[in-house]
């Protein structure tokens, strides 16, 4: 459980140990990513809302502007994660042979502590999220000695078996579709009055084509339809900053990708998706998005 993992974190860094032994892989070809200037001075978090402190003033961060979209999928598994807790629940006092003794107000505290049930499993999600940025963005800025194997085992003997894999499908995926490793968590900040943490910046071999690419541990039935609207404005957002910064390769050609690892099935059900070369309709819709998000934050000074 995420609630048993140890910090992944220390002074910054990720705790790993300095030895590596055991069965190598053939390794893949990077480049280490090039230091670019880092000119956002830091992010703050305020209860929902990040903001990055950069030259041209505080600004927004890309998923801060986003979070104003409604997601009625969130609703409905919201109440999916409150239905379960709450049979749950009530089997549990069933077969205390309890129910039937409870009077309304004390199964009306039941009820409500199941309504909060989706935040154990939310926190859980995100811990597992954060942990594997945490993870590759130490392995291609610190720990390029590592073969990949011998990183996704050490993380697994430390974070569990699942987690080991999740890691293992990442230098897979990268593998399997001839992806180098330019940039990874690199902060992007734009004229147009926005920031954010690109994930990664990937080259891919066979043409030089550069995909900007987000890594995301969410299911996959969220991408049944293709990838998500607010995932799709997101990866334009930071490409969109990422040329107005000058930390693409010149020429191009950029595109945009998910790199997407399964939480249940890591080694099966991962994948990395591209998307289209039309992303005029996500530009102007997270463009409008921003004066929406501006225009309330004016309205409620």
């Amino acid at each position: 459980m995420a609630g048993d993992m140890p910090d992944i974190k220390e002074g910054g860094k990720l705790i790993l140990p300095d030895i590596y032994t055991g069965k190598f892989i053939e390794p893949i070809k990077t480049t280490k990513p090039k230091k670019a200037p880092r000119k956002v001075i830091m992010n703050v978090q305020k209860g929902k809302e990040r903001t990055y402190s950069t030259p041209i003033g505080d600004l927004p961060s890309v998923t801060t502007v986003l979070g104003i979209i409604n997601k009625p999928w969130m609703v409905a598994w919201v109440l999916k994660m409150a239905r379960e807790a709450s049979a749950k629940a009530i089997i549990k006092l069933k077969d205390a042979g309890t129910l039937m003794d409870m009077d309304e107000a004390t199964l009306e505290d039941v009820f409500k502590e199941s309504n909060k049930s989706y935040e154990g499993v939310a926190k859980e999600a995100t811990d597992l999220g954060s942990l594997l940025h945490g993870a590759v963005e130490f392995y291609y800025k610190e720990r390029h000695d590592y073969l990949p194997e011998d990183f996704a085992r050490f993380l697994g003997e430390m974070y569990g078996e699942l987690f080991g894999n999740m890691v293992r499908a990442f230098f897979e995926l990268l593998i399997k579709n001839k992806l180098t490793v330019l940039l990874s968590e690199h902060t992007v900040y734009s004229t147009h009055g926005y920031a954010g943490t690109l994930d990664l910046t990937l080259k891919y071999e066979d043409t030089g084509a550069v995909f900007i690419t987000d890594i995301k541990t969410i299911k996959k039935e969220r991408f049944r339809e293709g990838v998500p609207s607010d995932i799709a404005m997101q990866l334009t957002a930071y490409k969109k900053a990422a040329l107005e910064m000058g930390l693409l390769p010149v020429g191009g050609p950029y595109g945009r990708a998910v790199m997407r690892i399964d939480k249940v099935n890591p080694l099966k059900d991962s994948s990395f998706i591209t998307l289209g070369t039309d992303e005029m309709e996500d530009w102007t819709g997270f463009l409008n998005l921003l004066k929406h998000y501006q225009y309330i934050k004016i309205y409620n000074k």
